[in-house]
């Protein structure tokens, strides 16, 4: 009995880290901007999905607010991260209102580590005295930034 429990572990951790889909956002990458990786995220999702910050990754391509609305199927496995793939990156703002807002969003991950390992490195910053950098709003749960 203990070496099928043990299998079944094994096998759902290896289901989960092979059933992610990378966004990579940047000059020459797939994706431009954050947003545009965000709204490629299909509408009902059976997977995690990482929204990747690469080398040349600037914000001012951007059109802030960005809005990450709720997605169904997210889950404890079938999360949402965005996250930077090097060092030195940044996502800054200078609107009145919160440079990202997750409205209605669950499961989403905001990790500043690159490649979600290591020392926090991604910088959300809002230039506008009167401008929050992030917020959590109408029914958004289990979102995490670190």
């Amino acid at each position: 009995m203990k070496k099928i429990f043990a299998f079944a572990c094994t096998v759902a951790a290896i289901n989960i880290v092979c059933s992610q889909t990378i966004y990579n956002v940047g000059p020459g990458q797939t994706y431009t901007t954050i947003q545009a990786a965000y709204n490629a995220i299909p509408s009902n999702i059976g997977s995690a999905y990482i929204i990747q910050l690469e080398s040349g990754y600037n914000s001012l391509v951007e059109t802030f607010p960005l809005i990450f609305t709720a997605r169904s199927g997210t889950s404890a496995t079938n999360t949402i991260t965005l996250r930077p793939g090097v060092s030195g990156l940044a996502i800054s703002s200078s609107i009145t209102a919160a440079g990202i807002q997750l409205t209605g969003a669950s499961y989403v991950f905001i990790d500043g580590r690159v490649n979600s390992t290591g020392n926090r490195d991604l910088q959300i910053i809002n230039l506008n005295t009167n401008g929050r950098c992030l917020s959590v709003k109408d029914g958004s749960s289990n979102c995490t930034v670190q």
